[in-house]
């Protein structure tokens, strides 16, 4: 099987239920010709755009902070499509000036299809320069729908370069977060059933649940093969005390296997979390993408996620000293080193440049800085810098 180890985000709305009509604001474009891009403002309620060749996005009550200018451009595909696979629908571009959404949005394509058609929405990754599979199942409209937490250019694609059909996996609530309204299910690790397929799981795709909401289609689409979660939720505590965010443990876990012959019947590919809830939950994100990239290919959104580190110059051992390090994608990062066992948490600031490979990462507080040109893949890498002393260091960065 091909293995990937990363985070592929395949939605579903929970708000949705909650929808105020199409939302409020201001609409530009009359739909009247096919070609000509529709722009209109969503505000907190959510509401929906759609596009006049019929294609749609339902954003839900809570989906944006502010009032926020939308906008659906038809444009030609940004890149090829891979191998033997041909386009089923017209490709979409969605705008919406970088806001990002709280809650993942709907996408609605119209295409002619038959229940013996292979289906699947794929997504252009920009800073890849690269298609991405992005869901796709059959929705009660008759259209090919997907859900996703963040915006690009989205095309629908035919069996002709589909070799599977994306199955359903259903989530339940596990009924252990009764302070919370939902909690979104990320994919952390999955193969593929069929080697052949070289479309990577979309980063922005992933579903949401509600231990409250039974009426809720808790459910992802994806390719047959093995896959492992992550569970994540925002604590929202007593009046006057700060949210914090948790996730349930990966390790904590089931592995699904869905294959090309799973039933689509729901209730079949249930997941359910299991193990000591207690214990198992930590504060934070669910780990990032776990991917592994050579450098010469990477993003610097491919370094953001949860690494280990040891000390390589000067070359010590695990007990005298290593560390973990969390890669935020807003430019920032916590360090927390174990120095001969004591440990320390330092804040601290990073960038990638993709052109140069040149990794910089810095310890304002302590006036460490490991930065240089990255050697390895995003599944391990190298960095030489300076330590707090001003004596020269190297560190080897391993996603666990």
């Amino acid at each position: 099987m091909k293995k990937y180890n990363l985070y592929g985000f395949v939605a579903v709305f929970l708000a949705s239920l909650f929808m105020m009509g199409c939302g409020g604001g201001s609409d530009s474009g009359d739909g009247s010709d096919e070609s000509a891009p529709v722009t209109k403002t969503i505000n907190q309620q959510g509401g929906i755009i759609e596009h006049s060749s019929g294609f749609k996005i339902t954003f839900p009550d809570g989906a944006v902070d502010s009032p926020t200018s939308v906008t659906i451009s038809k444009v030609s595909l940004p890149g090829a499509l891979p191998s033997g696979a041909q386009s089923a629908s017209a490709t979409f571009n969605i705008d919406a000036n970088g806001t990002k959404m709280n809650l993942p949005v709907e996408l609605n394509f119209p295409v002619n299809y038959s229940s013996a058609d292979t289906l699947a929405v794929y997504r252009w990754a920009t800073d890849k320069n690269q298609w991405e599979f992005a869901g796709g199942g059959e929705s009660d409209e008759g259209t090919v729908m997907t859900n996703v937490g963040g915006f690009s250019s989205y095309t629908v694609v035919t069996s002709e370069g589909v070799t599977y059909k994306p199955k359903p996996i259903w989530f339940e609530a596990p009924g252990i977060l009764p302070d919370r309204q939902y909690f979104s299910v990320k994919v952390y690790e999955y193969e593929y059933e069929n080697t052949e397929l070289s479309p990577r799981i979309a980063d922005e795709m992933f579903a949401i649940v509600s231990p409250f909401m039974s009426s809720i289609r808790p459910v992802m689409y994806v390719p047959p093969g093995k896959y492992q979660f992550c569970y994540e939720w925002i604590h929202r505590p007593l009046v006057g005390l700060a949210e914090r965010r948790h996730y349930i443990d990966i390790g904590v876990l089931n592995t699904i296997t869905i294959t090309e012959n799973s039933s689509d019947i729901e209730g079949i590919n249930r997941l359910r979390l299991s193990g000591p809830y207690s214990t198992a939950y930590r504060v934070g994100n669910c780990p990032a993408s776990n991917i592994n990239i050579d450098v010469g290919d990477a993003g610097a959104s491919d370094f953001v996620g949860t690494y280990n580190t040891i000390s390589l110059l000067p070359l010590r051992t695990y007990e005298q000293y290593h560390g973990i390090i969390h890669i935020r994608s807003d430019g920032s990062f916590v360090y927390q080193e174990w120095l001969n066992g004591t440990l320390a948490e330092i804040p601290g600031n990073w960038q990638f440049n993709p052109a140069s490979k040149f990794l910089d990462l810095k310890w304002p507080a302590s006036g460490a800085s490991f930065s240089g040109t990255v050697t390895g893949s995003t599944k391990t890498f190298v960095v030489s810098g300076k330590w707090s002393s001003g004596s020269d260091g190297k560190l080897e960065f391993t996603r666990p």
